[in-house]
Parts: C-alpha cells; structure tokens; sequence
C-alpha cells in the first residue's frame, strides 16, 4: 500500500474502530491546521485504556486525527496489513509550530510544570522568529479557567500537554473546534530542554517507551497495561488469515518521522 505523503486506514483494535491518519509529516501538519478541532497522537498505553473505558475510546473517535505516536500504535495497524510511519507527537508539534510561523497563525502552549510553557516558547522563537505565541501556562490549576485563558487570547493552535487522557478529555470537552489542538503529552518538556529524547538509533529500534521508563522509574507502574495491550494485540493478530505476514513486513524501517 502506498502511504505517502497522506493516508487514511480504519482499523478495528480491541473492541473499537479507530481511524489512522499517517504519512509524510508536513502534510500530517498541514492537514491538522486546515480541519481545525483536535488531533490525537495514540500510542500502546492510550488504546489499551481505550479499550478498558468506552468513554474515552469515543473521545479518540471523535477526534479530527488519529496519528500513530510508539510502536505499539504502529503494531496494531500491522495486525491490519497496514505499513504506516510513525510520527511522534513531539514531532508533529514541531511541524505544526513552523508551518504557524510560514502562515501567520498563533500558537497557544499549555501543560507542563511551572515555567515550563514559557520556556518551550522561549526556545520554539528561537527556531521560529517569525512565530506568534498566543499565550503560555502550566498544565497546574482548574480546567475552566486554563480553557477561557485559552479562548480569550486568539490563539489559532494550542498544544495540550497534560499526559493522557487528561488532554484527550480536556480538548474535547473544552475546546472550541475553531482552535486547532493537539494533545502531545510531554512535548512541553522536550521543546523547553529540560527532557532529553532517545537517541535517534533507540527512536529508530522503537524502544523510546524503554528508554523513557529507564530514565522516569514511577513509568515502572505501567508494565502491567502494556502487558494488556500485548495480550489485545496478539489477539487480534490471530483472528487474521497470515499472521506470518505480521512479522515478515516489521523490519524496523519507516517507524520514525
């Protein structure tokens, strides 16, 4: 199947259909600032939570996007046939924040700890001269007034950095769909340098998750939902006619943007 630069897959994980938006990254951003409403970024830990709370597996439903962020996002579209790149949230928001700088729209960033907004707008500026930031707060505080903070400063795009499903349900319940919204986890802390990322050859393995939980040992507490999300996937991969298929196409390659 040819996934570039755009594609579009409906596929059935657990008990859920979800819709995948992947491809080539601009064009993931620009797409995302042209349909407006909120982006979601799945990853292993938010679709075995999907399956486990109904209400939230609707709010991913809802969204504008779906764009495939870890591995295990990746591997439940190979139980579909699908070959799919992944396009991590820190990347995406990268994207979108120069394409807001080339077409003038303003950029609002919330979450994170105390300082830490202002500091990734600090340094996103420095990237982006020409880039307006419409405002910055930490992910600390009521949820009403973060999101009439929001409103009130004309911001075109807001990044949503409250860790899932927090910002899932914060985007959907709060947000008018004229603001563009991504929820995109701990971005916040990469844009503002007080994160590292993986090596790019760990980034390349997959194994980002793995080298996050080395670093953040309290992550340590998830093991047993990514268990549960091995456990979903294996069970879809059997119910499919070549699983053999599965493996034979997972070759490590296209799994980064």
């Amino acid at each position: 199947m040819n996934n570039y630069p755009l594609s579009y897959s409906p596929v059935r994980f657990g008990s859920h259909t979800y819709g995948f938006t992947y491809g080539d990254i601009e064009a993931l951003a620009s797409l995302a600032l042209q349909k407006g409403g909120y982006v979601c970024t799945p990853n292993a830990l938010m679709l075995e939570y999907a399956e486990m709370h109904p209400q939230f597996a609707k709010t991913l439903g809802n969204a504008t996007m779906l764009v495939p962020d870890g591995i295990g996002a990746l591997l439940a579209l190979r139980t579909e046939g699908i070959r799919a790149n992944r396009c991590t949230g820190v990347a995406l928001g990268m994207a979108v924040a120069k394409q807001c700088a080339q077409k003038k729209r303003s950029l609002y960033l919330y979450g994170g700890q105390e300082g830490r907004a202002r500091d990734a707008a600090i340094c996103l500026r420095r990237r982006f001269p020409t880039l307006r930031i419409a405002g910055y707060s930490s992910g600390y505080g009521d949820k009403k007034t973060a999101a009439a903070r929001i409103r009130h400063s004309g911001a075109d795009v807001v990044f949503v950095c409250l860790g899932s499903p927090l910002q899932e349900i914060f985007m959907q319940s709060y947000l008018p769909p004229h603001i563009t919204a991504l929820g995109l986890g701990g971005a916040i802390d990469i844009y503002s340098g007080s994160t590292r990322r993986a090596p790019a050859s760990v980034q390349r393995m997959g194994g980002e998750w793995l080298y996050r939980m080395l670093r953040e040992p309290h992550r340590i507490k998830k093991v047993p939902e990514l268990s549960n999300f091995c456990l979903l996937l294996t069970h879809n991969l059997v119910k499919k006619s070549n699983p053999r298929l599965f493996f034979a196409q997972f070759d490590g390659k296209n799994t980064q943007i």
